[in-house]
């Protein structure tokens, strides 16, 4: 018998950022499974095995061992039989998990200097009876900010993760190098009572000596116009973004290169997908000015200060979709979430 194939974690192959403290395993075979077998491990120590377990389920198979780390690699194996039949051979994959827990999150929210979106409200009526603002919704939308935060590293990283999200639509960048191919994340989200969280592998994109992480940042469905009638600030006025770059090294050691006080921003020129009235644009962004070592201003615009956020929430437990709740009483997210659909292969 052929060995399982199509392993998945979470609907996923090979996934990174799973937000799920128990993640479900599923597998294809190509015969009457009577029986299967599944191991998990970290680093070389076994975290779960299930043993044989009689059963034809192939699908979503609960994870039921040792509670898993934050930020980190596992790999597991499979194996299965049919009645009467010997074992096939071993299939392996692996993932890896997200930031599982608010005291993981050592992050602050910066919110760029920038000016209120503008709150309009029109109902289906008033756009039936052409009362609705002058000019197209284009020229009405604000220009996006551009955040970056510049730190060194003694050496190159094996391996760097970065979580990131925002209120409002963003793209990251590191080095001046797309952190990936998404575009208008972290998408639309109930941001009343959560908001998503997106993992990317930015290993490569590292060197040792000056780097520079960059997002470029716009109002999306949290603050841009929205719907037919181009109703806008659905969620809030002002945009914000949240990032946290976890580092391993050659000698084992770790960082964390976290958004705060030594961010900088800045007006944008440059095109950024845009949520409006009229439609969302997917083209993927050129990386900004200042987004790389050796620049300076985007276009002479002057980086400064982000403007401090105040509001502080208590973080609440993450649910199976790895969503976490909001502040009810400011409507700000309590803690980003990592949802299991942001990163595979």
């Amino acid at each position: 018998m052929a060995a399982c194939h199509d392993l998945r974690v979470e609907y996923l192959t090979a996934p990174i950022g799973i937000g799920v403290t128990v993640p479900r395993f599923t597998w294809l075979v190509d015969h009457a499974q009577a029986a299967y077998q599944l191991e998990v491990a970290a680093g070389g120590d076994q975290v779960w095995a299930t043993g044989a377990v009689a059963s034809p389920e192939t699908a979503l198979i609960d994870y039921a061992g040792a509670p898993l780390r934050s930020n980190s690699t596992y790999t597991w194996r499979v194996r299965s039989r049919a009645a009467g039949s010997a074992w096939t051979a071993w299939a392996s994959s692996s993932f890896e998990t997200a930031l599982l827990d608010a005291a993981d999150w050592q992050a602050a929210w910066v919110e760029p200097a920038q000016q209120d979106a503008v709150v309009e409200r029109w109902s289906i009526l008033d756009w039936i009876r052409g009362a609705t603002p002058v000019g197209p919704p284009e020229q009405r939308l604000r220009p996006p900010q551009l955040v970056r935060q510049r730190f060194t590293l003694e050496a190159e990283p094996v391996r760097a993760r970065l979580y990131a999200t925002a209120r409002g639509v963003y793209s990251a960048f590191v080095n001046g190098r797309r952190a990936d191919d998404q575009v208008l994340a972290p998408g639309s989200d109930a941001y009343r009572h959560r908001i998503s969280v997106q993992c990317y592998d930015v290993t490569g994109a590292l060197t040792a000596g000056e780097n520079v992480l960059g997002v470029a940042l716009a109002d999306g469905w949290w603050a841009g116009r929205l719907g037919l009638t181009g109703s806008s600030a659905q969620f809030g006025t002002r945009t914000s973004a949240i990032w946290q770059l976890h580092l391993d090294f050659a000698d084992g050691t770790t960082s964390i290169v976290a958004s705060g006080a030594d961010a900088r921003s800045a007006r944008g020129r440059g095109p950024m997908p845009i949520c409006s009235s009229a439609s969302c644009s997917t083209a993927a962004p050129s990386p900004p000015a200042g987004t790389a070592p050796d620049s300076t201003t985007p276009g002479g615009c002057r980086w400064q200060r982000w403007a401090a956020t105040t509001r502080r929430c208590v973080p609440s437990p993450a649910s199976r979709s790895g969503a976490y709740a909001s502040c009810r009483r400011c409507r700000s997210p309590r803690r980003p979430t990592a949802r299991s659909s942001t990163s595979g292969r």
